[in-house]
């Protein structure tokens, strides 16, 4: 008997060391290509797509976080939310994207099971949080000379959020992937920031420079050896210090990428 107490009182020991270790800071990214090879060897995300009216759409990929690139990937790789079973394409559009991706955007519902599968091996089977979604308001013009600050509402909170400016130009090859020059995570329940001035370089760049800036709001949770990101991008772009009303430049990109899929399945 005091046996069986001692090993109930050493696996009680066990199980809260181990969830110590779970409860861990972790290194949360603004973008699937920040995830570390020291944290996940995979990026399960769902990106929500802002240019659908109706329902929380959600655009689906998977990458490898050791960045090789291989010619021809083999791997069936499928989502599984609720009733639906989703085929995910590996495509090698450098430097857009290399890895899986949904051929078309996916509803989401606040919480669902999600099974990923790769090769019929089940990888990561667990609950996915959609995001709450950022509404802010931006200005119609901006003076990156000056400090500005941005209101945004959300229904609710979410795990974690950002604020984030870049800049880059139309002419560069690295469109597809800006670097944000300026990042910072902020408090879940904030609702404002002020964007400092001078807070992206534009200094060396041609004139058609873009400059974008906004919140991100994320879910985050790593499962097993795969991080699972849920995010949402509420960014605008300014063009010669005003607002770009017809588009939001990194939603035309991701378009353009994945009407390459599709293009490129009917082939």
């Amino acid at each position: 008997m005091r046996q069986a107490i001692l090993l109930l009182v050493g696996v009680v020991i066990i199980g809260i060391l181990i969830t110590a270790c779970d409860r861990r800071e972790l290194n949360v990214p603004t973008d699937p290509y920040q995830v570390s090879s020291d944290d996940a060897s995979r990026v399960l995300a769902f990106q929500y797509v802002t240019h659908i009216g109706a329902g929380d759409y959600y655009h689906i990929t998977l990458q490898e976080t050791s960045r090789h690139n291989r010619d021809i990937n083999t791997d069936e790789v499928t989502i599984s939310i609720g009733d639906s079973l989703i085929t995910l394409y590996y495509v090698d559009f450098v430097p857009m994207f290399t890895g899986w991706l949904s051929e078309d955007a996916h509803l989401l519902s606040q919480e669902q099971q999600v099974n990923l599968k790769i090769n019929d091996v089940s990888i990561v089977n667990t609950l996915v949080k959609k995001v709450n979604k950022a509404n802010a308001a931006f200005p119609a013009t901006y003076d990156y000379l000056l400090p500005l600050n941005l209101n945004w509402a959300v229904e609710s909170g979410n795990q974690y959020q950002f604020a984030k400016a870049g800049a880059w130009s139309n002419n560069q090859e690295g469109d597809y992937h800006p670097q944000y020059v300026y990042s910072k995570r902020i408090a879940a329940y904030s609702r404002s920031h002020t964007f400092p001035s001078n807070c992206v370089d534009i200094s060396g760049t041609p004139l058609d420079v873009i400059i974008s800036f906004g919140v991100e709001e994320v879910n985050y949770k790593i499962v097993g050896n795969t991080a699972v990101m849920v995010y949402q991008d509420e960014l605008t772009a300014y063009a010669a210090g005003k607002r770009q009303e017809a588009t939001r430049q990194l939603d035309f990109q991701a378009l353009e990428l994945y009407q390459k899929v599709k293009e490129l399945n009917k082939s």
